[in-house]
């Protein structure tokens, strides 16, 4: 009796925190004031990096430019200065996990505690998995994925400790969605950053954590400048860059634990989960997205 009762009790629960969602969509939380705070952008030196870095520092953040490309980093910086902002561009290759916790040291000692880490560096290869070659491979999963625990392990502890931080993984819909050919290694690097946040954000709340939040990216393609050869017969068109930049910030200042762009997205993920394979290769038939095979490129 008592464990149907806890049976109803959950329940309940689930529809109470279903019905709180519904009513967050119309009615949002208040965007956070990060004015003085540091963030750190991983692949900060082109493409959406530089916009994020540019959006936060208008909001009065500084911020940590991180790039293995040293030149563009370098106008990134310059640009964020030109417009009044503060800040600190590193040259960093984050496949190493010695130049990532070498640079964290050099930070927290140059320019302070980081208050949200944004791991945005990615690489993309465009090629069949016979086709691909054993490095691209590795340096698809080194920089999408792997990254990823070399930045969080470097300055979650810190974090922890003020029990204050955000941590924020720029996955893509590629990590929701395996139905694109010539991405078996993008897709899975993805798949695999989603995959860590969640289980992230659910260990951080197992252990009472609530001072430190979580917020999954997964966007659309969009046009950096480095998408070719995408050919999409129906459905979305590639994404606004701009566009992007805004809804990204603005889900981060919200702290929202996930954010899929465009929005309509969430109902095809529903799908996903509800519909049989038939018919999802119906509807894979129908949007029929395809990728031309290209050298990589960086977000």
């Amino acid at each position: 009796m008592f464990v149907l009762f806890q049976y109803l009790v959950t329940v309940l629960r689930v529809i109470f925190a279903t019905c709180e969602g519904i009513y967050g969509l119309f009615k949002p939380s208040e965007r956070k004031n990060v004015a003085g705070e540091t963030v750190l952008i991983t692949g900060a030196g082109q493409g959406m990096g530089r916009l994020y870095a540019l959006h936060f520092a208008k909001l009065g953040a500084k911020v940590v430019l991180w790039d293995i490309n040293k030149e563009g980093n370098e106008k990134t910086e310059s640009e964020v200065k030109e417009m009044g902002g503060d800040a600190y561009a590193v040259t960093v290759d984050v496949r190493r996990k010695e130049q990532v916790y070498d640079a964290a040291k050099v930070v927290k000692s140059e320019v302070g505690k980081v208050d949200i880490l944004i791991n945005n560096a990615g690489v993309f290869s465009g090629e069949s998995i016979c086709k691909l070659t054993d490095e691209q491979i590795l340096r698809t999963f080194e920089v999408n994925t792997l990254s990823h625990f070399w930045t969080i392990r470097a300055f979650l502890p810190d974090m922890l400790e003020d029990d204050y931080g955000h941590i924020v993984t720029v996955s893509s819909l590629a990590g929701k969605f395996g139905t694109i050919p010539r991405l078996t290694d993008y897709c899975a690097s993805k798949y695999a950053a989603v995959g860590l946040t969640e289980c992230l954000d659910c260990e951080l709340r197992s252990t009472g954590n609530t001072g430190v939040k979580t917020t999954l990216i997964c966007p659309f393609f969009i046009d950096t400048g480095f998408i070719h050869g995408i050919t999409i017969k129906h459905g979305d068109d590639i994404l606004k860059k701009e566009e992007v930049a805004n809804l990204v910030v603005d889900a981060i200042l919200r702290e929202k634990r996930e954010c899929m762009i465009p929005f309509n997205w969430n109902l095809k993920a529903v799908l996903k989960t509800l519909l049989p394979f038939q018919a999802q290769n119906v509807l894979e038939k129908f949007f029929a997205i395809n990728v031309r095979s290209q050298s990589a490129f960086r977000h």
